[in-house]
């Protein structure tokens, strides 16, 4: 850091002082002062300068200016810098928390003087000369373990004294032996849904939104200079608002609303609030005791919203319906479906630090859909570490919700999250302790649902999808079939499907225009892998299908005498097939792969006109089976045994495409659960020759 230092003592402790503690927490520095700058007349010329004390390493026997150790900056202001020409009397400058340093190490605590202020000068023992009010000689052995002490110009040029020593305290905690639990819940969340035609602009993070709800007997009295709040007209503040309770107040108007937080009532007409209101009303204004919540996420997309600090309780909450207003922007929503939020995975954040002799553990338990809690839903929670909530359906209830359901066997408190950090310590100069500045138990949710409709266009209905990029294989190189292997976590009642889109080197149209192939699973693993074990994997292997299995099979029987593009039929077919649309499988009855695909071209009472010549004699029979492929899927490619299982697909003119250049894959994740999840591994694709 840039700051500039005027003087420097280093210290080392040893660990035989400290019941060999390997590190211990330093929670202040005492400096005696001998003078100090008069007020209004330092060297300096600031008014009243004040003094800071920081903490940095020592390397090759220099303090490290510029490694100053993180927190660890301490102030006094003048006024309470206390000078004592007996050296007795100290200045304590305590750390805003405890600094953890190692023992058995040389550190160093750095003196700044406001402007460098030479009227400032700290009591020290200097070698020959005699201790204040005593005859005894000075004769400080300044050296490695004691310290040394250094004079700094320029805010950085050290200069070592080897004959004197600053006169200080260095004071460290001291512990109880023992284990203490620390609990923490969630944050009063409400989840909700809201309606997209009721959205009048965006919300803000971090503002004050209220339920918009009729307003309370009489009219409160504003003033923006004063934090004193008059009701007239039968207001009932102290029955209504307990101090720590929220009011709303508006006059009506968008920019005129606000929302304080009580912190005192006397009587029915008065009370105090925390913040000055930024308008005046002396006729009065309307004021709400209604739901109120702080925006941490306005999701448009997903057309949802989480609200924190929700001051919900047993008679005021948020409900389907409600209409929701905020305090800055002026908007406006209304909720169509309060929710919950689903766990599927937690990291904790914590930034534990344990030093040896000590310990910590992070457990949390959270309540299920039934709000309920038990035993069984306890987890270990290691600092950095995912866990997968897989065993049950896992929440973090909205408020509002929450109160709305309470049972027996919710965690005590009415909430759905109760977590336990627990610290231990076997020495009482060390203890864990939690890096403030990442306080943190991050969980997470799967978008997934269990179903893949029509995932065979560019919009299926699945909620979780991969879609890879597009890979171009080289020249001379288009393939004529497509396998694929993949390694992947699949729990009981959990699901993965394949998907492929290959195109032709000649196709102009457009990709995105293209079909996905739903590939088929060939040596079908029967087996689930373990709930409890995300090591547990299972190799699966996809290929393009023979022929497409979304068909439709049509009234009869078909007859061709080969070579022929006619196909007689025993039924009319006109009105099932359509002449330049419809796409057909056909085959001998009881052979059914043993078929040809054809588009159908023209079509009457007792025939079917097919695009292609049929020539295969194994065709000459009066018992062909017709089959409708969906349309669908009639874009799908298909291994074509009528020309040595080389994929074919139709393209949006229904012209058939042989063999590809370019192609994507897709995985569709599936579960009827979002705590339960198939997770995919790795993903392998290989373009080959029939």
């Amino acid at each position: 850091m840039a700051t500039e230092y005027d003087l420097a003592q280093s210290f080392y402790i040893d660990s035989n002082a400290v019941e060999q503690a390997s590190a211990v927490h330093i929670t202040s520095v005492d400096l005696f002062f001998s003078s100090k700058p008069a007020l209004g007349k330092s060297k300096s010329g600031i008014y009243a300068p004040g003094v800071s004390v920081y903490l940095c390493p020592m390397s090759n026997d220099q303090p490290q200016l510029e490694k100053t150790i993180q927190g660890s900056r301490a102030r006094q202001e003048w006024a309470n810098i206390v000078v004592d020409e007996a050296s007795l009397t100290l200045t304590k400058f305590a750390f805003t928390r405890p600094i953890l340093v190692a023992t058995n190490t040389s550190y160093c605590f750095l003196v700044k003087f406001d402007g460098c202020d030479n009227y400032y000068s700290l009591w020290q023992a200097q070698t020959g000369e005699h201790f204040v009010s005593t005859n005894i000689t000075a004769s400080p052995s300044s050296g490695y373990n004691d310290g040394n002490f250094y004079k700094i110009t320029n805010g950085s040029v050290q200069t070592k004294s080897t004959g004197s020593d600053l006169k200080f305290n260095l004071n460290i905690a001291k512990f109880n032996v023992l284990t203490n639990n620390y609990k923490f819940n969630e944050n009063n969340y409400e989840l909700f849904q809201y309606y997209a035609s009721s959205l009048t602009g965006n919300f803000l993070t971090g503002e004050y939104v209220y339920k918009n709800t009729a307003p309370l007997s009489g009219n409160a009295v504003i003033s923006s200079s004063s934090y004193t709040i008059v009701g007239q007209n039968g207001t009932t503040f102290s029955t209504t608002f307990p101090a720590g309770s929220y009011i709303v107040f508006s006059d009506g108007t968008t920019t005129n609303t606000a929302i304080r937080l009580v912190t005192g009532v006397s009587g029915a007409s008065s009370m105090t609030v925390d913040e000055l209101v930024h308008f005046s009303n002396s006729g009065g204004v309307n004021h709400y005791n209604t739901a109120v919540g702080k925006i941490y996420l306005f999701n448009k997309t997903r057309d949802n919203v989480i609200i924190t600090n929700s001051n919900a309780n047993s008679s005021i909450g948020f409900r389907n319906g409600d209409y929701i207003k905020s305090e800055d922007s002026g908007k406006q929503l209304r909720i169509q479906t309060m929710l919950n939020f689903d766990v599927g995975r937690v990291t904790s954040q914590l930034n534990i630090v344990t030093p040896p002799l000590t310990s910590a553990n992070i457990t949390a338990s959270f309540s299920n859909s039934l709000y309920s809690s038990d035993a069984s839903q306890l987890y270990k929670l290691p600092p950095a570490k995912r866990i997968f909530v897989d065993s049950f359906n896992a929440i973090i209830g909205s408020r509002s919700l929450v109160l709305a359901n309470t049972s027996s066997s919710l965690v005590s408190g009415n909430v759905t999250v109760d977590g336990t950090i627990s610290f231990s310590t076997s020495n009482k100069y060390t203890s864990p302790y939690i890096e403030e500045s990442d306080l943190d138990v991050l969980v997470y949710n799967y978008a997934i649902n269990n179903d893949a409709t029509n995932e065979e266009t560019g919009n299926g209905n699945a909620s979780s999808r991969y879609i890879s990029k597009k890979v171009v294989l080289g020249n001379d190189q288009d393939a004529e079939d497509l396998h694929l292997y993949t390694t992947a976590y699949i729990p009981n009642d959990t699901s993965i499907r394949i998907y492929g889109k290959v195109m032709n080197n000649n196709d102009f149209e457009s990709g995105d225009s293209k079909n996905w192939t739903p590939l088929e699973e060939i040596n079908v693993v029967d087996y689930a892998s373990s709930p409890s074990n995300k090591n547990d994997v299972i190799q699966k292997e996809f290929r393009i299908p023979y022929y497409h299995t979304d068909e439709t099979a049509l009234a009869g029987y078909g007859k061709i005498v080969t070579p022929n593009t006619a196909l007689s039929t025993s039924n009319d077919l006109s009105g099932s097939v359509t002449a330049g649309s419809t796409l057909v499988r056909v085959y001998p009855d009881g052979r059914p792969n043993n078929f040809f695909v054809s588009l159908v071209t023209a079509v009457t009472s007792s025939t079917i006109t097919l695009s292609d010549t049929i020539s295969n004699t194994t065709f000459n029979s009066a018992a062909l089976k017709i089959k409708k492929i969906s349309d669908v899927n009639k874009h799908s490619a298909f291994l074509n045994p009528q020309n040595k299982n080389i994929i074919r697909y139709y393209n949006n003119t229904m012209a058939p495409m042989d063999t590809y250049k370019t192609m994507k894959i897709k995985v569709v994740f599936l579960s009827p659960y979002t705590f339960r999840v198939p997770l995919l591994k790795d993903i392998r694709a290989v373009a080959v020759t029939a």
